[in-house]
């Protein structure tokens, strides 16, 4: 039972890698093929569509294959894709602040330290991720 979990540890871990590296490399195709063709707005959109197709086509396959319901699937992933896209940013600047806070009073090392705020970029994977909770929301009404 402990090499199965472990086993699904290093799987997940392999597949997030995967996964990151594909996106990567999909964007980077991209931005070579129709960088000079299209406006970086026009990009930025056709990203984020590829990237929310891509989301729904999953969550679809996830529920079928595994006799979940389609609304608690999109649950779910709405849910996971804003934690992971909030969290990362906001405690990132968090653990700065500490830490400049720490070196000016504790080490006493420079008067002017700047504190970061926590600013949410728009890239094409939080709207991708907006456009999961709207469709979730939309669900959730319907079956209502």
């Amino acid at each position: 039972m402990l090499l199965w979990g472990l086993a699904n540890i290093f799987i997940g871990i392999f597949c997030i890698v995967f996964v990151s590296k594909l996106w990567e490399r999909t964007e980077w195709r991209v931005n070579r093929k129709y960088g000079g063709k299209l406006h970086q707005t026009g990009i930025f959109l056709f990203l984020s569509l590829l990237l929310l197709l891509s989301i729904i086509l999953f969550d679809v396959l996830l529920a079928y294959i595994f006799h979940y319901t389609m609304l608690n699937t999109f649950f779910v992933t709405s849910f996971v894709l804003l934690v992971i896209h909030i969290f990362g940013p906001y405690y990132s600047s968090h653990m700065v602040n500490e830490e400049r806070v720490f070196i000016k009073y504790a080490i006493k090392f420079s008067e002017n330290e700047t504190v970061t705020i926590f600013k949410l970029p728009l890239t094409p994977f939080l709207l991708a991720s907006i456009g999961i909770v709207f469709i979730t929301v939309v669900l959730t009404f319907g079956a209502m």
